[in-house]
């Protein structure tokens, strides 16, 4: 177990009014009394907002699921413990976020996700709770 902090951002464009494609890049930095892990890389994101057709509230719900690829840096403090590069890893990831505010084209919601990062020499699970700030632009 660890606490850090994390950050992504990515850009995309909306096929339909609940589908959202994009590209982005993270980074993140944990430890805890284990272990240290940083790294960052860059993923695609599908994105739905699966009860927007029903309008109403519920509309606002965002289901958004990543993958790519990116670097991984262990470092144990223990003087027994080795320190690992997990060097490349694949990223799987999932979430939700719910656009509580909006403030002109910016809405800034509540998220929770998580995501897995693995290799051949290593891997991390990291859990993420945050706030969300989305730019809405284009035509119209």
């Amino acid at each position: 177990f660890g606490v850090g902090s994390s950050f992504a951002f990515w850009l995309g464009g909306a096929l339909k009014d609940w589908f959202v494609f994009g590209v982005g890049g993270f980074g993140v930095n944990m430890s805890g009394s284990d272990v240290k892990a940083s790294g960052g890389g860059a993923f695609f994101q599908v994105e739905t907002y699966p009860f927007y057709p029903l309008g109403g509230r519920l509309r606002d719900l965002a289901i958004y699921a990543n993958f790519g690829a990116g670097g991984l840096t262990l470092d144990n403090p223990d003087p027994d413990g080795e320190d690992g590069e997990a060097g490349f890893v694949s990223v799987l990831g999932a979430g939700a976020a719910y656009e509580l505010f909006r403030v002109g084209h910016f809405a800034f919601a509540p998220n929770v996700s998580y995501s897995h990062q693995w290799s051949q020499t290593g891997s991390a699970h990291f859990t993420q709770l945050g706030v969300r700030a989305v730019f809405y632009g284009g035509p119209g």
